[in-house]
This record gives structure tokens, sequence and C-alpha cells, in this order.
């Protein structure tokens, strides 16, 4: 049926009324049109950001819910560290540079982690009611260990012959690489403006967030299997059995190892020691035969080029070993904090104020040292490369050489049996610079 002329145009009208109305509602969440929703407001920079204030979601409280330990206990089933890498790097005797390329190693591969696993964490949905979710972030730091008269006592060393004592070695300093593991609930992940993850409140409730592991090399306790063609297996130890053996906690309360054997750690983030470092080796010069005049390796200097970090190589320094790690009094920003036995031995792992910060800039060190000096990658074979015992005298360095109290190097035998028997009592005064290896 045709409309008469005379109600056309109110019917018209009243068609351009409701299509101006329905554009000038607001388009609810639920509404079938194909219109983008408002863009989030943008957030400062300078706080934290959690998942759900990225992706605008309201937080889950069934995700707020207390956690147990067996949901903690479920979760670090499934997290193991890195593995050592195979070939190792490795050179008898100078274990600080042995580390320094194991810690470059580990950081670089874990940084990855870190950044794989904030990515996850900030696309997956809030946890379901009763589920809890855990995201690992972790850091990496370096370990010297010393005293202040260079006679510290390490058990389970397999540079000892000694295995029916408990494998002791007594060494002027030994370095080792830390890595710990967190595992933050998704809920509370918090990606600060540094790339790094805000300590989640949940921590302070105790310990089981944080787990720590030792990479010694030159410990017993890593070593699990030989191989076919001849090399060993090793294996990262939890911290608290490498603690337990290598340093025997119980019977330096006892006052069984006196003072002068005891250990004072300097534990440093990877990210400074990897920029810091610096070694020309002349600690492992000592005199050679008598009217030669010249100066002999006493342990054959590792494959690669002396180590100098990105930092210390803008710097002009060639050489802070001894002084700046080795040294347990020394106290400068970017070398480290230095704690005793007892504060050491007493923490189940080594947890900051913020997570992932010892190697946040991992990846931009590893490419400005890689520019700089490129380390070989070496076979099975040749993992403990030898070289014959050279004269040659370096340059002087500047940092050590100008302190010569501070100078030092490897015991020069690595089994040592005499001294361990002959000075179990406290000395009147620091014992001298043993002599180097």
């Amino acid at each position: 049926m045709e409309e008469s002329s005379d109600t056309a145009p109110r019917r018209r009208k009243s068609l351009s009324q409701s299509i101006r109305a329905r554009l000038s509602r607001p388009i609810s969440r639920d509404s079938t049109y194909n219109h983008p929703p408002p863009p989030l407001p943008p957030l400062p920079i300078s706080r934290a950001r959690s998942a759900d204030s990225i992706f605008g979601r309201t937080p889950n409280p069934a995700s707020s819910a207390p956690i147990s330990m067996a949901d903690l206990d479920t979760a670090w089933s499934s997290i193991a560290p890195p593995a050592f890498p195979v070939p190792l790097q490795y050179a008898a005797c100078y274990c600080e540079e042995n580390v320094y390329v194991l810690a470059q190693h580990l950081a670089s591969q874990l940084t990855r982690a870190n950044r794989a696993a904030i990515n996850i964490a900030q696309s997956q949905k809030q946890p379901a009611p009763g589920q809890a979710l855990f995201v690992p972030v972790w850091d990496v730091h370096v370990l010297f260990i010393s005293n202040a008269g260079k006679t510290v006592l390490l058990y389970q060393q397999a540079a000892s012959k000694l295995p029916s004592a408990g494998s002791p070695v007594i060494w002027d300093y030994h370095v080792v690489a830390a890595v710990t593991a967190h595992l933050v609930p998704l809920h509370q992940l918090a990606v600060q403006s540094d790339a790094t993850i805000a300590r989640p409140p949940v921590f302070g409730d105790g310990d089981g967030w944080s787990r720590t592991w030792i990479y010694d090399p030159d410990s017993r306790l890593a070593r699990t299997a030989v191989t076919a063609e001849g090399g060993e297996l090793l294996r990262p130890v939890p911290k608290h059995e490498y603690d337990d053996q290598t340093f025997r906690p119980g019977d330096i309360a006892a006052g069984v190892i006196p003072p002068h054997f005891q250990p004072a750690f300097r534990y440093i983030a990877a990210n400074d020691f990897l920029a810091r470092f610096a070694s020309d080796r002349s600690h492992m010069l000592q005199d050679g035969p008598a009217g030669s005049g010249g100066k002999v390796w006493s342990a054959p200097p590792p494959a690669w080029d002396p180590i100098v970090g990105a930092k210390a190589d803008k710097l002009g320094v060639s050489n802070n070993l001894m002084r700046w790690y080795v040294d347990m009094a020394a106290s400068e920003a970017g070398f480290g904090t230095v704690v005793d036995a007892g504060t050491w031995l007493g923490c189940q792992s080594i947890l900051g104020s913020s997570l992932g910060a010892t190697i946040r800039d991992a990846l931009a060190v590893e490419a400005a040292s890689s520019t700089q000096r490129a380390l070989p990658v070496l076979s099975a074979r040749d993992s403990r490369w030898l070289a014959p015992p050279s004269t040659a005298r370096p340059a002087a360095a500047k940092g050590d050489a100008s302190n010569g109290a501070a100078r030092g190097g490897r015991i020069a035998s690595p089994l040592f049996p005499a001294y361990l028997h002959a000075s179990q009592q406290h000395r009147s005064r620091p014992p001298p610079p043993p002599p180097t290896h």
C-alpha cells in the first residue's frame, strides 16, 4: 500500500532524527557495532606497571588469594638453572677469567629468558580461581672468596689430593658464579621503567621465593660423570649444598676452622663485573731461575687474550683484579658488596630490591666486549689449553702496579697439606702473600 504524500516528509524527518540519536549514544562494550574501544590513558613511566594495568584488566580477586607452599613447591619442580656450556672454556688457576667467560654466557642466556618471561606473562589471562601461576626471573652474580690474609680454606676442591680429609685446599682467593631464580606470582608481576621487575610484596613473607645455584668448575661437587671423550660433565650446585660442603659452617661456628682460614665474600652483579673487570695476568708471573733475570708464568695463561671490560677499557684500566676484587677491605661503587661468612652462609639466596637488574644490560655489555676482544670457542679436546711458560714481562698496569701490598696470585701448590695441618693456630700478624702458581 502506498503512503500518502502529506505523511512522507514527516516519516523522513523522523528517520533522520532516529539515526542522529543512535550515533550520539555511547557504544557499550557489548555493542555489535565494529568500532574500536577508546584508547587507554597513558601510564607514567616512573611507576611500576603490572600486567593488569598495561592491558586494562580488572584484577581477579581469586588470583590475590594466599599462595600455599604446595603451589610453590610444584612450581619449583619445573625450574632448572642453565647447564654449564659445552665445551667449557677453562684454564687451570685462572678462575677469575674462567668465571668471566662463564658469566658472559649465563647473563646473555638469562637476559633473553627474562625478556621472554615478561612478554609471555603480559600476554596471559588472569589465573583461574584456585590456580597459582608463576613467572621465573633470573639474576647472575660473580662471587670472590678470600680473606684479609689471603688464606681461605675450601673443601671439596678438585685440586686437592687429600680426599680422606674432605678434599681441602687453601687458596689466596677463589671465584665462582652464582645464578638466582625468583618465582614471581603472575598477579604480582610489575615491570619497572628500567626493564627490571619490582620485588613483589609477597617476597617479604619469608624464604622460598628465590633459589641460588653455584657454578664452580673447580669443585668436586660439580662433577657428575666422565664422558666417552674423557671430559667431565659439570652441574650447578644448590647454594645450601655448596656452602655446607665447601665451607663447613658448623666448623666455623664451633671455632674448628680458625679465623685466618675463614672466608669473606664479595658478590658483584654480572653487569658490573663484565664491564669493569680487567686483568693483565701479572699476578701470575714469578721470578725465573736464579740468574735468568726474567719472569715465568706460574701457570700457563688462557688461550684467549687478557680480559678488559668495556668500562675498564674506557677508563684506561688494564688491571684491577687484586686491588678491587680480591682485597676484601676495598670498597667502591660498582665492585660489589663484601659480607662475612656468617652473613653469606646464613642466607638461602641473593635477593635485591628489584629482580633481573644484575643482567639488565648483559646483551649490550656482550656486544661491547665482542667488538673489543672475541673469546675463542674451544673444542672439548683443547678446553684445558696449556702453553709453554713465557719470560716476557707485561707492560706496567694501571691499578695494581701501584699497590704492591695488594699483589698476589694463586697459591704455588694447589695442595698445601703441610701448611694446612701446621697452621691450626692464631697468628699474631697477617701472613705474607702466598707464592703464585
